[in-house]
């Protein structure tokens, strides 16, 4: 009865270790920068006291207590390892260049621990949970500093932009929204729209109140306005519509540098059954699931209209000229 009792135990301290990784993963993608700084400052803390108590029998290490958090920290290390560094598609040159020091600890650890277990060494077991603490540190230390290196250019990123206005305006609109922050936009290769009747009548009901005297007057935070006729603007609300009817794939190439990483390997946009998936949401570089409409454009007012999925649905309105672009208004379907 006392076996049973002891492995039922094991078992017990497992999956409850086990659901605290999945947890401890998921923390690193609400708030990536803190939890990843504290738990690099909670790592290194234990490992200066357990140097400092290196010669003491201050810690009273029980064999089944060092095998699960040995185990268990193997185990968090590995899905680090396998799910960061993008393994689901390949070995990549960050993998194999700042991953194999990850994957060596895991591999003295787990020899520390089969040690531990077949001799009762506690003091092998002892040095396999400094390792993987250590390994632990090195990891979230990479993670802080290089994770946007870890962004590769997928493998099907065009090698030559098609050159258009409306090329142009999606890289700018994708930069201005999502190049300022720590993280990367995920953005889909495909096209995208909802209801396009419904977006047609939120377009106009929301800009009614810009309409005066047979003109629609859209202004913006610099002060730029723009002045488009009533039927002039009904006809490329229709346009947009139109050329949103089916999906395209885009035309511009991937730019982690700049904010946005444009999924033409369906890594990330694949469905809930592509293990990248979940290496996305717990990466600390993460940024939103995009999905883009294809824009269009009024070369003679500069307007154009864009819509945006990123959880929450908006209809931009912008101004593009010179090669730059103006915010004007967004609307939220």
């Amino acid at each position: 009865m006392k076996k049973e009792a002891s492995k039922a135990k094991i078992v017990g301290y497992t999956f409850v270790l086990l659901v605290v990784i999945y947890l401890a993963l998921l923390m690193g993608a609400m708030i990536p920068i803190f939890f990843w700084s504290l738990s690099l400052l909670a790592a290194i803390t234990i490992l200066i006291v357990n140097f400092l108590f290196r010669r003491r029998d201050a810690w009273n290490y029980y064999l089944r207590d060092l095998v699960i958090l040995n185990f268990s920290l193997s185990v968090f290390l590995f899905a680090i390892y396998f799910f960061f560094f993008g393994l689901a598609s390949g070995l990549s040159r960050p993998a194999i260049s700042l991953g194999i020091p990850i994957l060596t600890g895991i591999v003295i650890t787990i020899i520390y621990t089969v040690i531990l277990i077949w001799k009762r060494n506690i003091k092998r077991g002892r040095h396999g949970f400094n390792i993987a603490l250590g390994t632990y540190v090195y990891t979230a230390i990479i993670l802080l500093i290089v994770s946007n290196s870890l962004f590769v250019t997928p493998q099907n990123n065009p090698e030559e932009e098609v050159v258009t206005a409306e090329n142009q305006i999606l890289k700018l609109s994708l930069q201005e929204f999502y190049g300022r922050g720590t993280g990367h936009a995920v953005v889909a290769a495909e096209t995208y729209l909802v209801d396009g009747e419904q977006i047609r009548n939120s377009i106009l009901e929301s800009s009614s109140s810009y309409l005066k005297n047979g003109y629609y007057t859209f202004s913006g935070l610099d002060t730029s306005s723009i002045f488009i006729q009533e039927k002039a603007f009904h006809e490329l609300v229709n346009r947009f519509i139109e050329v949103n009817s089916s999906s395209h794939i885009l035309e511009i190439q991937s730019h982690p540098e700049k904010g946005y990483y444009i999924d033409y390997d369906k890594q990330f946009t694949g469905g809930f059954d592509c293990p990248q998936q979940i290496w996305r949401l717990t990466h600390p570089a993460n940024g939103p699931l995009v999905k883009l409409s294809s824009p269009a454009y009024d070369k003679k007012t500069g307007l154009v209209i864009l819509f945006i999925d990123e959880g929450k649905k908006f209809i931009h309105l912008i101004k593009y000229t010179l090669g730059e672009i103006h915010i004007l208004i967004r609307i939220r379907i």
